[in-house]
C-alpha cells in the first residue's frame, strides 16, 4: 500500500452518501474555489454568478463536500443581496454575506464576500474611523480613554500601567488566512524599545495570539518581530527595517498570513518572513505597548483558501453536549456498511468509530473474516468529525497499522486492542496514537472485581504506553470507575449487552466514565437529557497542594493532615534526595524559605542535619516542626482516606529509585501517583517503575484555533512519554476538558485557588491542585439513595431516604431535596410529598438528583445509582392468602361446571 495514495484521499471530496457506498474524487483542481476552515468564504464579483459546483465547502479538517450537494440557507440579513438559483450563486452587492451550509447534520458558517468589480479587492473588512468606534470591536484591556477614535484617527494610548488591546469584529475569528493592512504610526512613545503591534489568529479571548511587533525603534535588530503570546513572550523571528518609525508620516503595515506561512510589509517592502504551525485561524486586533499606536485606516482582505496546507489529519468532534461537566465520548462498533451508513446518517453522532482492523489494512468484522472497506474509504467515511479507533488483534496487523499511521500523519485516533502488547507496537510507530486496552473478555464474566484487579487493569495500562482501559458493563460501577481514574487512568465502559432500555444507559452513565462503548448512542443521549442541570458525574479530585498553605506550613505532616480534615481527595508532596539517599519532602533545593532563613543545600545534607531545623515556614502558631522523610508521611497518612501526588524535584536516577523502594516497603503503590517537570524524570519511572501513573507538569500548553486544535497541541506533548497533562491552570476552556477527556486526556491543572477553584471546578477539570482545598470542603460528591433495591406489594408506600457526601466526609440527609427520574414503570406508582405508592404489579426503575447550589450564579448536579422495585406477591402476606382464596373458588366454581355439565349428559343419555 502506498503510503501516497493515502495523502490523496484524505485530501478528497466526500461527494456522495448513498445507501452503501461513499464516493469521492481528487480536490487538487486549479478551477475550483475552496472555503476552508482557515478561509471559510466563497469570493464573487457583483452580478457575476458562479457555480456551486465549483465551490468546495470543508466541513471538518481536510473533508470537503461539492457547495452544489450540500443544504444551504442564506441567512435573513443577506437574503435581498444573494441569490442561489439552479445551482449558481449570485451577489447583487459589494460586501460580505452569510449563508449557512449543513451535510448529513452537521451545519458550517460560510462567507460570501463580494468585490464591486473584477479588478476589486476581496475585503472583509473595512474602517477609515470617520465615525465613533464600529459596533462589533472588543476592548479586551484598557479603558475607553486609552482607544478612541478623534479627528477620523484611531488611537491605542498605552502607559506603564496598560498595554490596550483591541479586537476587531467577532466574525473575523473564523479565519486565519487573511491579509491586514494598518495604515498609521507609531507616537509617544516612553523609548525607540516600545512598541505597537498588530495581532492575528487570536485564541481564547486574546489569551494567546501571534503578532507583528513595530517598535519605535526599528531599525534595531528586533524592530520587528513575529512573536507568540501564551501567557509569556516567545519570539519566533526578528528583524530590521531602514528606518525608525516616524510620528510625522502614515506607513502601510501589512501582515499577510497564509496557512503555516507568515511574511510582514512596510510600504510594500518585505521585512520579515516566517512559518509556524498551530495557529489555523483565530482573531485581528491592535495593541500598543507604552506608546500610541495611531491609525488612519485599517483593512483586512480575502485570502483563498487552499486545501490540505496543515499537513496532517485532525477531526472536528460534533457529538452533541450531554451537559455532563467534563465531557464523556460515546463510541460505537461497525461491523459491516449498514452500521457505517447508519451512524452516519444519525443526527446524534458519537464522537469515536471502532473499526476491526485485519493484517491487510481492511476493515472488517469481529470475526476478522469478512472485509468490506479499506483503512482509507474507512477514515473518510467518518466525514472528519468521528475519531477512528482501530482494533487489531495480531502482531502482522499492529506493524502495518503503526508504520501506516506515521507514514500518513495520522494523529487523532486510537488504536485497542486485548492484546497490550500491539497496542505497544503501534504506540512506539505512531506516538500521536492513543492506546486503549480491552480488559472486556477477561472481565465479561465476573460479578465483581478485587483491589489487585484494578491495580493490575492500571499497571497493565501505563506499562504499555496505553492511556484508556476498557472495562465490561458488568464490573463497571462508579467506586470501581473512580479507583481508576483516581490514579491517572482513562476509562471507557462497554456495555456487553445490546442496550435497549433507559434504566441499563443510566446505569452506564452513573459510573462517571470518560467514555461509553455502546450499540446505541441515542438512546445514551436521550438518557442522559432526563437528567437536570449542569450534570456531576466524574467527580474531581481535590488536590491539596503542598497540603493546604492557606491554613499550615507547606510539605509537613501536620499540613497534610489538616489538608485531610478539610477535605483534601490528595496531598501533593515534593521529594528531593538527601546527601545519604533518603526521599525528604520539601519543595526548594534550599531549607532557607521554609526553614526560617536556615541554609543548606538538600542534596547535600543528611537527613539528622535536615532534622535540626524547624520547618515552620515562620509560623509560630505550629511551633517546631521537622521536614519528614516519604517513608514518615507514608506511616502517618497510611489509615487515612487519601492519595498521594508525589512530585519528582531533582532528576537523578536515585530518586526514582528511592521512591520505588520506599512506595513498595510500606504497600502504597496503589495510594500514589508521580508527577513531575522533568522528562528525564519520565523516562526514568517507565524504566524503573513502570505500573506508576506518570503526570507531566507544565505551563498552558492548549494553543490553537478551536478545542479539537488545543487538544492536537497538547497530544504533541504528552503522547511521546505516555503522561497525563498537569499544566498551568491559565486559559483552559470547558470546551477544552471536555475535548480531552473525549481523546483519553486527563487534565489536572495547577495552582487554582480562591473563586477561581468554582470556575475549573465547573468547567470539567479532572482535579484541583489548590492552597485551598478548603473550599470544596462542603461541595457534595456523592448522592446516595439509602436502599437500592426494594420487593414491596401493590398498595404499598415507600419514603424517598437519600444522603449527600460532601468533600469533607459528611453524611448529611438529602431526603426532602431530592427529585425522581423515572427509568422504567413510571405508570405503576403515584408521588406525593416525598412518597411512593405503588398501584399495580411490575417493576419500577428510578434515580435521585440533588442540585447542589454554591451561589446565586453557579450549580451542579448530582445522582445516585437506580433504585429497582419489584412489585409482586410476596410469601406471607395478606394478598398472598387473597390469592390462594381467589384461585380455590375459582376452581371450586369450574368443578361445579364440570360435574353439572356430566350430569346433563348422562340425564339426556338415560
Amino acid at each position: 500500500m502506498k503510503t501516497s495514495r493515502f495523502i490523496c484521499m484524505v485530501l478528497a471530496v466526500a461527494m456522495v452518501l448513498s445507501l452503501n457506498i461513499f464516493q469521492f474524487e481528487s480536490i487538487h483542481a486549479e478551477d475550483k474555489i475552496y472555503a476552508t476552515t482557515s478561509s471559510p468564504a466563497i469570493p464573487v464579483t457583483v452580478g457575476e454568478a458562479i457555480n456551486l459546483e465549483d465551490v468546495m465547502v470543508e466541513f471538518s479538517s481536510n473533508v470537503y463536500f461539492r457547495a452544489s450537494d450540500v443544504n444551504i440557507t442564506v441567512t435573513d440579513d443577506s437574503k435581498d443581496t444573494l441569490k442561489i438559483e439552479n445551482g449558481k450563486l449570485t451577489a447583487s452587492e459589494e460586501g460580505l454575506h452569510i449563508i449557512m451550509v449543513e451535510k448529513n447534520n452537521i451545519v458550517k458558517t460560510v462567507y460570501v464576500v463580494a468585490r464591486a468589480s473584477a479588478d476589486g479587492d476581496f475585503v472583509l473588512f473595512f474602517d477609515e474611523f470617520e465615525a465613533e468606534l464600529l459596533d462589533g470591536y472588543r476592548r479586551v484591556e484598557g479603558f475607553s480613554s486609552d482607544v478612541y477614535v478623534e479627528n477620523g484617527f484611531l488611537f491605542l494610548k498605552g502607559n506603564t500601567l496598560r498595554s490596550p488591546r483591541l479586537l476587531l469584529p467577532e466574525f473575523l475569528d473564523d479565519f486565519g488566512d487573511y491579509e491586514i493592512e494598518v495604515v498609521g504610526t507609531i507616537t509617544d512613545a516612553a523609548e525607540q524599545t516600545r512598541w505597537s503591534s498588530i495581532m492575528y489568529r487570536s485564541q481564547n479571548n486574546n489569551a494567546q495570539y501571534l503578532q507583528m511587533c513595530i517598535r519605535k525603534g526599528a531599525t534595531a535588530n528586533n524592530g520587528i518581530e513575529i512573536a507568540e503570546n501564551t501567557g509569556g513572550w516567545t519570539v519566533h523571528k526578528t528583524a530590521s527595517y531602514k528606518e525608525a518609525i516616524s510620528s510625522d508620516k502614515m506607513y502601510t503595515f501589512k501582515v499577510h498570513a497564509e496557512g503555516p506561512e507568515i511574511n510582514y510589509y512596510i510600504n510594500s517592502e518585505k521585512v520579515l518572513s516566517g512559518k509556524l504551525e498551530g495557529y489555523i485561524k483565530g482573531g485581528i486586533g491592535l495593541q500598543a505597548n507604552n506608546s500610541t499606536f495611531k491609525i488612519d485606516s485599517l483593512k483586512v482582505k480575502y485570502v483563498a483558501g487552499k486545501p490540505g496546507k496543515a499537513g496532517y489529519t485532525f477531526f472536528e468532534i460534533v457529538q452533541p453536549d450531554m451537559g455532563i461537566i467534563g465531557g464523556m465520548g460515546l463510541s460505537e462498533f461497525v461491523e459491516n456498511q449498514d452500521d457505517l451508513t447508519r451512524i452516519a446518517e444519525l443526527g446524534m453522532k458519537p464522537a469515536n468509530v471502532i473499526f476491526y482492523i485485519d493484517k491487510e489494512l481492511n476493515v472488517t468484522d469481529n470475526t476478522y473474516s469478512n472485509p468490506y472497506m479499506g483503512i482509507e474509504d474507512a477514515i473518510m467515511s467518518l466525514m472528519g468529525v468521528m475519531t477512528p479507533t482501530f482494533y487489531i488483534n495480531d502482531e502482522h496487523a499492529a506493524n502495518n497499522l503503526g508504520d501506516f499511521l506515521k507514514d500518513n500523519k495520522l494523529e487523532d485516533c486510537f488504536v485497542m486492542s486485548g492484546n497490550p502488547e500491539l497496542v505497544q507496537i503501534v504506540r512506539k510507530k505512531a506516538r500521536m496514537s492513543r492506546g486503549v486496552i480491552d480488559f472486556t473478555e477477561k472481565y465479561k464474566d465476573k460479578e465483581s472485581v478485587s483491589k489487585d484487579d484494578l491495580m493490575e487493569i492500571r499497571g497493565i495500562v501505563n506499562s504499555n504506553m496505553a492511556s484508556v482501559c476498557v472495562i465490561p458493563s458488568n464490573i463497571a460501577n462508579r467506586v470501581n470507575v473512580k479507583f481508576l481514574y483516581d490514579r491517572l487512568v482513562s476509562v471507557w465502559v462497554n456495555a456487553v449487552n445490546d442496550l435497549t432500555q433507559k434504566k441499563d444507559a443510566y446505569s452506564l452513565l452513573i459510573t462517571g466514565a470518560h467514555g461509553i462503548i455502546s450499540d446505541n448512542t441515542h438512546l445514551v443521549y436521550e438518557t442522559a437529557m432526563l437528567m437536570s442541570g449542569s450534570k456531576l458525574l466524574r467527580v474531581p479530585l481535590n488536590v491539596g497542594h503542598r497540603g493546604v498553605p492557606s491554613l499550615a506550613p507547606e510539605n509537613t505532616i501536620e499540613g497534610a493532615l489538616l489538608a485531610y480534615e478539610n477535605g483534601a481527595d490528595v496531598i501533593e508532596i515534593d521529594i528531593h534526595l538527601t546527601k545519604d539517599g533518603v526521599p525528604v519532602i520539601i519543595h526548594d533545593a534550599n531549607t532557607a524559605r521554609t526553614c526560617n532563613g536556615v541554609s543548606r543545600e538538600v542534596r547535600n545534607s543528611t537527613v539528622e542535619q535536615l532534622k535540626e531545623l524547624n520547618a515552620n515556614s515562620g509560623r509560630t502558631d505550629f511551633g517546631e516542626i521537622k521536614i519528614p522523610t516519604l517513608e514518615e508521611f507514608y506511616e502517618a497518612i497510611k489509615d487515612l482516606d487519601v492519595f498521594v501526588f508525589v512530585e519528582l524535584k531533582s532528576t537523578e536516577k536515585e530518586l526514582v529509585t528511592a521512591l520505588r523502594e520506599a512506595t513498595l516497603k510500606h504497600d502504597m503503590t496503589d495510594r500514589i501517583s508521580v508527577i513531575t517537570f522533568h522528562t528525564s524524570n519520565i523516562t526514568n519511572m517507565n524504566r524503573e517503575f513502570p505500573e506508576m501513573s506518570v503526570g507531566y507538569l507544565m505551563g498552558a500548553s492548549a494553543t490553537g484555533a478551536t478545542s479539537d486544535l488545543q487538544t492536537r497541541s497538547v497530544l504533541g506533548i504528552i503522547q511521546p512519554y505516555g503522561t497525563t497533562y498537569n499544566p498551568s491552570y491559565n486559559y483552559h476552556s470547558k470546551d477544552f476538558f471536555t475535548k480531552a477527556n473525549m481523546r483519553g486526556i486527563t487534565t489536572w491543572p495547577w495552582t487554582i485557588n480562591n473563586e477561581v477553584v468554582i470556575t475549573y471546578f465547573l468547567a470539567g477539570a479532572n482535579g484541583i491542585t489548590t492552597d485551598t482545598c478548603q473550599i470544596l470542603a462542603p461541595f457534595t460528591k456523592f448522592l446516595n439513595a439509602k436502599k437500592l433495591e426494594h420487593k414491596l406489594e401493590p398498595g404499598d408506600n415507600l419514603k424517598i431516604e437519600a444522603t449527600r457526601t460532601t468533600y469533607g466526609r459528611e453524611e448529611i440527609d438529602a431526603s426532602e431535596d431530592v427529585r425522581i427520574i423515572f427509568l422504567e414503570g413510571e405508570e405503576l406508582v403515584t408521588v406525593k410529598d416525598g412518597v411512593l405508592t405503588f398501584k399495580k404489579y411490575g417493576t419500577v426503575v428510578y434515580a435521585l438528583e440533588y442540585t447542589h447550589e454554591i451561589d446565586e450564579n453557579n450549580s451542579y448536579t448530582v445522582y445516585s445509582e437506580p433504585v429497582t422495585i419489584a412489585i409482586e406477591v410476596l410469601p406471607g402476606s395478606s394478598n398472598t392468602w387473597l390469592i390462594i382464596a381467589i384461585a380455590a373458588g375459582v376452581v371450586v366454581v369450574a368443578a361445579a361446571v364440570i360435574l353439572s355439565i356430566v350430569f346433563r349428559k348422562k340425564k339426556n343419555n338415560t
